[in-house]
């Protein structure tokens, strides 16, 4: 199961292609065909043989260039809107 911190990294980089693939089913799958049983508490199903993707997920946000640049993105922003260090 994925963390909030991986969860909201995934939603807001990785919304518009794929982010884990099925060994079993050798297939590709984008977050919004992910499977999940409530039942059991399990999200990050593959939605054909119920599979836990957790970790091709995982594989694929420290592998995506879109995750890297917004990171770094997003760093240099902070680092641009921080006070300037006294002298």
């Amino acid at each position: 199961m994925l963390s909030s911190n991986e969860r909201a990294i995934m939603i807001r980089c990785c919304h518009a292609h794929d982010v884990a693939f099925c060994r079993d089913c050798a297939r590709s799958y984008r977050i919004h065909r992910l499977g999940a049983d409530w039942l059991q508490g399990r999200t990050d199903l593959c939605p054909r043989c119920r599979a836990d993707l957790s970790d091709s997920i995982r594989e694929h946000l420290r592998s995506c260039d879109l995750v890297t640049m917004t990171a770094e993105a997003e760093a240099e922003l902070a680092q641009r809107r921080a006070p300037p260090a006294p002298r």
